[in-house]
């Protein structure tokens, strides 16, 4: 991307890192960007478990303002972006934001339990 492409996309938004004021980007474009890296660039470490095995972004939330504007801003520091269904991509129906133990909890490698009609992590159940 280009410098000028930079600056109109920070003037946009503003809430890209600008070098020339030593000012870092807000926490919600940082993990906007990090979705996006893990989902897009087959050179990036996380790619295998994300784009590799066809995890997608909604077209939608390729602008960072729309992204925005559908999660909002993080409740707490400690709150990073999930998906409801690890199988399923990035998109305003299967994401929120979640605590560290939310996330935990919503592993590919986590065992489910059903009893009647509700499933739930065998944490969940104890």
């Amino acid at each position: 991307m280009n410098s000028a492409k930079k600056k109109k996309t920070r003037e946009m938004h503003g809430e890209a890192r600008n070098w020339s004021r030593r000012t870092p980007c807000t926490p919600e474009y940082s993990v906007w960007c990090g979705m996006r890296a893990r989902c897009l660039r087959p050179a990036q470490r996380a790619y295998a478990n994300y784009g590799g095995r066809g995890i997608t972004i909604c077209p939608r939330w390729n602008s960072y303002p729309n992204f925005l504007a559908d999660m909002g801003r993080r409740p707490t520091p400690r709150h990073s972006i999930e998906r409801r269904d690890n199988n399923l991509g990035y998109n305003p129906d299967n994401c929120y934001w979640a605590t560290p133990e939310q996330q935990a909890r919503n592993k590919r490698s986590t065992r489910m339990l059903s009893y009647g009609t509700t499933t739930q992590s065998m944490v969940a159940w104890a």
